[in-house]
């Protein structure tokens, strides 16, 4: 690390491997039953997440990802993704339609947590959740990311403020996702 930067190589998805593992261990008191898959395959067809989605068939799913930081290379108008400003939850993308309830039920958890949060609407590209959202009979699905710069090469960089804010935000989620919570979706 340097400073609050963190520069290890493909952070897709290594930074989301590392986000479930603390939030794990900081859901470890809770009486819910919580279950953290890593799977393979995203880039290529959702092969993974596919399968864990109709293995688990969960009754709510926050998928994190590493979301593109696009704060270095566009115009100040259209950056969606700032590193250092937290969280992103993601809207739209090549893949998935975010249930709207879903998000702001993510939104008024950060407030109340206390996180600042990114919203981020993509036209491509995609997340596990595109095969989650619609596994089963449809699961509501939350997609939260942590801004990245270049996520797959040997030099990623993320900022460490916006990954324990992740872990934050994913274990708020999953303690205030209910079942009176989750049937609203």
């Amino acid at each position: 690390m340097r400073g609050d930067a963190m520069i290890p190589k493909a952070f897709d998805d290594r930074i989301g491997c590392g986000i479930i593992l603390e939030a794990l261990d900081a859901l470890k008191d809770t009486d819910a039953h919580i279950v953290g898959a890593l799977s393979s395959q995203e880039e290529v067809g959702l092969r993974g997440a596919a399968v864990v989605a109709n293995r688990v068939k969960p009754d709510l799913a926050i998928c994190l990802e590493g979301a593109p930081a696009d704060d270095t290379f566009l115009e100040p108008h259209m950056i969606q993704t700032r590193m250092g400003k937290g969280p992103m939850l993601r809207h739209i993308d090549g893949g998935m339609i975010t249930n709207p309830r879903c998000v702001r039920f993510a939104r008024e958890v950060a407030a109340k947590e206390g996180i600042a949060i990114q919203e981020a609407v993509r036209t491509a590209g995609g997340t596990n959740g595109g095969a989650i959202h619609i596994s089963g009979l449809g699961v509501p699905t939350i997609v939260v990311s942590c801004p990245v710069r270049y996520a797959h090469s040997h030099h990623s960089i993320a900022s460490f403020s916006d990954y324990k804010a992740c872990v934050k935000l994913v274990a708020a989620l999953a303690r205030a996702a209910t079942c009176e919570v989750i049937s609203g979706f």
